[in-house]
C-alpha cells in the first residue's frame, strides 16, 4: 500500500469523524420540520406512505396514518413502523459507516490486479525482445514481483472480510440494545399496571370498608379515645397524681416554693410535713391546665362546690394544657395535703401520693389485701400491714446495665436496671424518703414486696434502734427489678407496687376511701 493511499484513509476517517455532529443536528431540525408539515398534509403522506414512513414526523406520530382497511390497531401500526424504520436506520447507518473503508479496499483490490496485469504484459514484451541470459534472470524478478502482488491483493480481500465481520458484530449489539430497550419499557409497563389494580383494589377495600363498618365507625372512635385517655403506651407512669416542676407550694410562713424546689423536712400551709418525693420521666405526659396549675387529669383535687375529692379531669373548667414538660413531681406529706397557688392567688388542696389519710388504719389494712390480691392468687393468704415505707436504704445495690453494680440513690431516670430473667428494664421514676430506721445501710423496708418461694411478701419488720435515714426506691417499665442486699439477690416490686398496668386499678378504692366508703 502506498503512502498516499494511507494518508487518503486517515482524511477520510476525520472527515467522518467531524461530519456526525453535522448530521446529527440535521437531523434534530428535519424533525422540526417534519412535525409541522404533517399536520397539514396528512393525505398526502398516506398515498405515499413507503416514501415517508420513516421521516422524523410519521415516524413518531404513525398512528395518524393508519389507512382504514388495516385491522391493526392504532398503537399497533405505529409500533410496527418503529421497528421498520429502526431496521432500515441501522442498515443505512451501518452502509454509511463503512462505505469508505469499502470503497478504499475495493480501490486497493483494482489496484493491485492492474498492477499484475501491467506485470504481465510487461514479462511477454521483455520476454519476448530478450530472449538472453538477461531475460532469463528479468524473468525470475517479474515471477516474483507477480508473487508479491498477488499476496498483497490476498491481504487487502481478507482486510475486507474482516470489516464485514465487525460490521455485522456492531449489528448484533445494536439489534441488542434495542431489544433490551423494549424489554425495559415492557418491565416499566408491567409495574405500573400492577401499581393500578393494587390501587383499585385498595379505592374498593376503603369504599367497602366504609359501607360495611358506617355503624361501627362511632364505636371505633369512641374506642380509640377511651384508650387515649387511660394513656396507652406503658412505661410512663407520669400521668398520675403528678405536678410541673414549676407549680407553686404555699409553704406554713406564707411564702412559696416550686414543687421541684420542695425539701424533705419543708412544713406547708395546713402544717403537713413534706416526708418524700417522687419525680416522673414526662415524655409523653399530657397536663391540665387548672388556673395556670399544670397538674395530672388523675390527680385528686378538693371540689369546693361538690364538698368532695374528685379527679382534676372530672371538675369543672380545666382544660388540656399545650405546655410540655419533661419531668413532673408529686410530694408525700404528713397530712396527705398539698396547698397550691393557681394564677388568681387562690390556694387550691391536692392530695399527695398516698392520698389514704395517715390515721386511717382500716383503709391501709384494705389497701394492702387489694394489692395482694392483685400480685398473688387466692391460696396465698393475707400478708401482714407493713408498718413501714416501700423503700431501701442507700447500702443496697443494683445491677446498671453493662453489668455496673452500684448504690440504689444513684440510679437516675432513664438508666436500665436487671430485672428477671437476666433482662434489663428502664427506669421511668425515683422516690426519696425520710424514715426511722437502724443505722445498717443494706435495710429493705417492710413496705416492699419480696418475691419469696413463689410468692410476693412483706420482709420482717426490723426492731432494732432507729434514728432518720433516707431511704430511696424506683419505678419502671415493667413494675419489678432485681438488687442486691447482703450478697443475696432479690426480686421486688417497684414504688407503684402493682406496676403502671395495675396502679389505674387502684383508682376506684382511693375515690370510694376518700369518700367515706
Amino acid at each position: 500500500m502506498s503512502i498516499s493511499s494511507i494518508i487518503m484513509i486517515q482524511e477520510k476517517a476525520k472527515n467522518f469523524g467531524t461530519v456526525i455532529p453535522f448530521i446529527v443536528t440535521i437531523v434534530v431540525l428535519t424533525m422540526g420540520a417534519a412535525a409541522a408539515v404533517l399536520s397539514t398534509d396528512r393525505g398526502y403522506v398516506m398515498a405515499n406512505w413507503s416514501d415517508f414512513r420513516c421521516k422524523v414526523g410519521p415516524l413518531f406520530t404513525a398512528y395518524l396514518y393508519k389507512p382504514s382497511g388495516d385491522t391493526r390497531t392504532r398503537g399497533e401500526f405505529a409500533k410496527d413502523n418503529f421497528d421498520f424504520c429502526m431496521r432500515q436506520f441501522q442498515k443505512e447507518g451501518v452502509d454509511t459507516a463503512f462505505s469508505p473503508v469499502n470503497d478504499i479496499l475495493e480501490k486497493q483490490i483494482n489496484a493491485a490486479g492492474t498492477v499484475q496485469e501491467n506485470q504481465n504484459t510487461s514479462k511477454q514484451v521483455m520476454h519476448n525482445l530478450l530472449d538472453s541470459t538477461v531475460g532469463k534472470v528479468l524473468s525470475t524478478f517479474y515471477k516474483q514481483l507477480e508473487i508479491f502482488a498477488q499476496n498483497v491483493a490476498n491481504i487487502f480481500q481478507r482486510m475486507k472480510m474482516a470489516y464485514h465481520r465487525i460490521e455485522a458484530v456492531l449489528l448484533a449489539v445494536v439489534y441488542a440494545g434495542i431489544s433490551m430497550m423494549k424489554a425495559i419499557l415492557n418491565g416499566i409497563d408491567f409495574v405500573i399496571l400492577v401499581v393500578l389494580i393494587i390501587l383499585l383494589i385498595l379505592i374498593i377495600i376503603i369504599i367497602l370498608l366504609f359501607f360495611f363498618m358506617f355503624y361501627s365507625i362511632p364505636v371505633i372512635l369512641i374506642t380509640i379515645a377511651a384508650l387515649v385517655s387511660v394513656g396507652v403506651g406503658v412505661g410512663y407512669m407520669s400521668d398520675t397524681f403528678c405536678f410541673d416542676g414549676n407549680t407553686r407550694v404555699e409553704k406554713d410562713d406564707g411564702s412559696y416554693t416550686n414543687m421541684r424546689d420542695l425539701k424533705i423536712g419543708d412544713i406547708l400551709k395546713g402544717g403537713g410535713k413534706v416526708d418524700g418525693m417522687y419525680e416522673f420521666d414526662a415524655t409523653h405526659t399530657e397536663l391540665y391546665d387548672l388556673s395556670g396549675i399544670k397538674v395530672s387529669g388523675d390527680h385528686i383535687v378538693w371540689d369546693s362546690i361538690s364538698k368532695k375529692w374528685i379527679s382534676v379531669d372530672t371538675l369543672n373548667g380545666p382544660r388540656m394544657s399545650k405546655i410540655r414538660t419533661d419531668r413532673v413531681y408529686c410530694p408525700t406529706v404528713s397530712n396527705r395535703l398539698v396547698p397550691v397557688i393557681n394564677n388568681n392567688g387562690n390556694t387550691i388542696w391536692f392530695r399527695d401520693w398516698e392520698e389514704i389519710d395517715e390515721n386511717d388504719e382500716g383503709g391501709y389494712i384494705k389497701w394492702d389485701k387489694m394489692i395482694n390480691d392483685m400480685l398473688n392468687d387466692s391460696t396465698c393468704g393475707i400478708q401482714r400491714t407493713p408498718t413501714e415505707i416501700n423503700a431501701f436504704g442507700e447500702g443496697i445495690k443494683v445491677v446498671r446495665e453493662y453489668l455496673e453494680v452500684v448504690p440504689i440513690n444513684e440510679i437516675k431516670i432513664g438508666d436500665k436496671v436487671l430485672t428477671k430473667d437476666n433482662k434489663y428494664v428502664r427506669v421511668t421514676g425515683v422516690y426519696k424518703e425520710l424514715c426511722e430506721r437502724a443505722e445498717d445501710k443494706e435495710w429493705i423496708g417492710d413496705g416492699v414486696w419480696v418475691y419469696e418461694n413463689n410468692k410476693w411478701i412483706h420482709p420482717a419488720k426490723n426492731t432494732s434502734k432507729c434514728s432518720e435515714l433516707y431511704g430511696w426506691n424506683l419505678i419502671t417499665e415493667g413494675g419489678e427489678f432485681m438488687i442486691i442486699c447482703k450478697g443475696e439477690k432479690k426480686l421486688v416490686r417497684d414504688a407503684l407496687e402493682v406496676g403502671t398496668d395495675g396502679i389505674k386499678n387502684t383508682y376506684e378504692f382511693i375515690k370510694n376511701r376518700l369518700d367515706g366508703y
